[in-house]
């Protein structure tokens, strides 16, 4: 118990400290404030045997310094060329494209929890070759839900532009999902106006 209460005055000196960081406006304003937009997303890129393309825009609109929500698309291509024990080549491409909502609480400033389902449609092909005349190709498609849960860090880089670090992890994990069961590590970069 005593270590609970020692984390919790930690985390409100933490919250103390930041506070004096923000603005406030005395300001009120009502409807759509364009300074609380937010345009960025993630770019991933790999090539070799192994090939990884990433593409994630993002677009959000920040409520209130402790909520923040809004839409993303998606976009990955991946290839993979290996060998067997038998010296037969395979070549896996996956292309996997989508989108859905995401929603981020920042319980203490640049620190943030995020959720993030999605709905993408992925595109599966497997070629083997060496194995006889022609190579054997089995292929498919597939409608798969994600539920991308977790959180990062994030450091303004300079006006309204910050760098986010986040890790996640695909709380359904379902067969062919893009995520895979392994944590998805994704630095980004948002843009305010």
């Amino acid at each position: 118990m005593k270590r609970i209460l020692l984390l919790l005055s930690l985390v409100a000196c933490m919250q103390a400290v930041h506070a004096q960081y923000y603005r406030t406006d005395t300001a009120t304003h009502h409807g759509f404030d364009k300074s609380k937009l937010i345009v960025g997303g993630g770019l991933g890129l790999a090539f070799g045997d192994w090939t990884n393309v990433t593409v994630q825009p993002q677009v959000g609109y920040r409520f209130n310094r402790f909520l923040a929500a809004g839409i993303s698309l998606n976009y990955l291509y991946s290839s993979d060329k290996y060998y067997d024990q038998n010296n037969y080549e395979y070549k896996d491409t996956y292309r996997a494209f989508g989108g859905g909502l995401w929603g981020r609480v920042y319980p203490i400033p640049n620190l943030f929890l995020q959720v993030q389902p999605e709905l993408n449609s992925v595109k599966y092909k497997s070629t083997l070759y060496n194995a006889g005349d022609k190579p054997v190709v089995a292929q498919g498609t597939y409608g798969v839900p994600s539920l991308l849960v977790g959180g990062g860090y994030g450091a303004a880089i300079g006006g309204r532009s910050m760098i986010s670090l986040m890790i996640l992890f695909d709380v359904l994990n379902r067969p062919f999902s893009p995520y895979g069961s392994t944590p998805i590590i994704a630095p980004s970069f948002t843009f305010g106006f």
